[in-house]
């Protein structure tokens, strides 16, 4: 019941983070929304104004709040149902689409938006809640099933690297409207269940249908988010082919499989906006055309200049802040819409319980190991440095933490391979890294809650709220909801330290012992 009991506690948890922050918290949410509400064509909530141009509900065409984190949220109170131009959406029309005799097509308008599209309703509240509900359900399902398709030692590694690599950032978009939720719930399990349906020889159908499922599912779900994701699933195959190649290299079933799914990944690069992305960073690499001056002048290297400050950024993943003397201005921090800070605690508790888990599970390995997790790092490195060659490190450029952390999950999760044989994580260090993960989330939470109730001129770590924003009509306050999430993610990790320390059968001890 272990798996059960961690999905139901980090379900707990994302669904508190879905209640921390108001409608249009998430980054881009004034694109995204509007979209969502249009992606089935018009209808009373989405209508066209005699330019053509999109309109929708005030709520959800602008967001009131960005760069305001001083003051709270309660601006959106004066927002109405008023249809109103949306200025963030991106369509284009033929001269038939002009003359109506075709629909207009929204750029970007992916799958994402047309599957939330069924819980759009006149209440936009209550639709974009349902959406953050079904999101944060969507992944502890994955998370779940994850688990139940492997065994021992791997199982361990995919509740780690849930436990440790989740928070801040993974538990605010998760639980969000915005589609990168969608793109780090699917690539944190696409390689799980990969390695399942990889390791399946001996399993029931039962077991091969529902990891090929979970497989397929996970790609999908990613994929559907953002096109982008295709780079990772490219990355995360890569890695766990090296890892189990002792265990596939003589069934031919498996590598016509392998073979179809390579394809695959390469077709839908071709036929999608990651096509003209790669083509954009391979024509930028070695050129500093148009980059930031500060970069370039007296013969300054903007690609060194940004591998330096690298390490400070892949710490943003996991809550770490900006120093305040870094020139790499597109490495961006924070959650929301980058204007709510993250506690330095947080950021701090998460560095040390990852480091623990990656130094912890490389105390085992083997060449192909280290092969596996070195190609699941350089996926992560090159999708943050090579963009920036790409855009020629021009000062308009950014780069979110959402849009990389996905791959992080993959490299915690290989590097936490390692047979029982070897040793269990020791009790007192999975207890230490038990308590640093629920810290980090529960301060996370209550100064992004502090943000929207009433904004960061008060001290984050104040209980006795008297919220300026909060939900009209809601039966319990923000107090209540952070107390809810924080016990809720408590059971996560307490759940994930126990199965890190469980056991695990033979034939699991022998496949993991084969690739290591």
């Amino acid at each position: 019941m272990l798996p059960v009991i961690a999905a139901v506690g980090l379900f707990v948890a994302l669904l508190s983070w879905a209640f921390s922050s108001p409608v249009g918290s998430a980054p881009d949410d004034s694109y995204h929304l509007p979209t969502i509400w249009c992606s089935w064509g018009e209808t009373e909530l989405c209508q066209r104004d005699e330019t053509g141009s999109f309109m929708v509900p005030e709520k959800i065409a602008e967001v009131c709040f960005i760069q305001k984190p001083a003051v709270s949220a309660s601006c959106t109170f004066l927002k109405t149902d008023e249809i109103v131009l949306s200025p963030h959406l991106e369509y284009s029309e033929t001269d038939a689409a002009r003359g109506g005799a075709e629909p207009v097509v929204l750029n970007g308008n992916a799958v994402y938006h047309r599957i939330m599209r069924t819980l759009a309703s006149s209440n936009l509240e209550s639709a974009a809640l349902s959406m953050r509900v079904m999101n944060a359900l969507l992944a502890s399902v994955l998370f779940l099933v994850a688990l139940y398709v492997n065994r021992g030692s791997v199982r361990r590694a995919v509740a780690l690297s849930w436990l440790v690599a989740i928070v801040p950032v993974g538990t605010f978009f998760v639980a969000s409207t915005n589609p990168s939720g969608w793109a780090i719930a699917g690539i944190a399990s696409y390689w799980a269940f990969l390695l399942a349906v990889l390791r399946s020889q001996g399993s029931s159908v039962v077991h091969r249908v529902v990891s090929v499922a979970g497989l397929l599912a996970s790609a999908f779900i990613a994929v559907g988010a953002r096109a982008d994701a295709l780079v990772f699933i490219g990355g995360s195959t890569v890695a766990v082919v090296v890892l189990t190649w002792p265990q596939i290299r003589d069934k031919r079933a498996v590598k016509v499989g392998l073979a179809l799914l390579t394809a695959a990944i390469i077709l839908l690069i071709a036929l999608t906006s990651v096509r003209d992305r790669l083509a954009r960073v391979i024509g930028g690499i070695g050129s500093t055309e148009g980059a930031d001056p500060r970069l370039v002048e007296n013969g300054l290297n903007p690609t060194i200049n940004h591998l330096v400050e690298l390490p400070s950024y892949l710490w943003a993943l996991i809550g770490g802040q900006a120093p305040t003397f870094a020139f790499p201005t597109v490495y961006l921090r924070g959650l929301g819409w980058l204007d709510t800070s993250i506690p330095s605690i947080t950021g701090v508790a998460t560095l040390v319980a990852l480091v623990s888990v990656v130094v912890w599970g490389m105390g085992a390995y083997g060449w192909r190991k280290v092969v596996a997790v070195g190609i699941a790092f350089m996926t992560l490195c090159a999708s943050i440095v090579l963009p920036l060659e790409g855009a020629n490190y021009g000062p308009t450029y950014v780069l979110q933490p959402r849009y990389v952390l996905p791959m992080l999950f993959v490299v915690v999760g290989l590097a936490a391979i390692r047979p029982l044989a070897s040793g269990r994580p020791r009790l007192v260090a999975m207890v230490v890294i038990a308590m640093l993960m629920i810290v980090a989330n529960a301060a996370a939470q209550l100064a992004s809650l502090h943000r929207y109730t009433n904004g960061e001129s008060l001290p984050w770590m104040r209980l006795d709220m008297e919220p300026n924003w909060w939900w009209l009509g809601a039966p319990v306050g923000p107090t209540t909801v952070w107390f809810a999430g924080t016990v809720g993610f408590a059971v996560f990790a307490i759940s994930v330290a126990l199965i890190a320390r469980g056991g695990s059968d033979r034939r699991d001890r022998v496949a993991v012992e084969q690739t290591l």
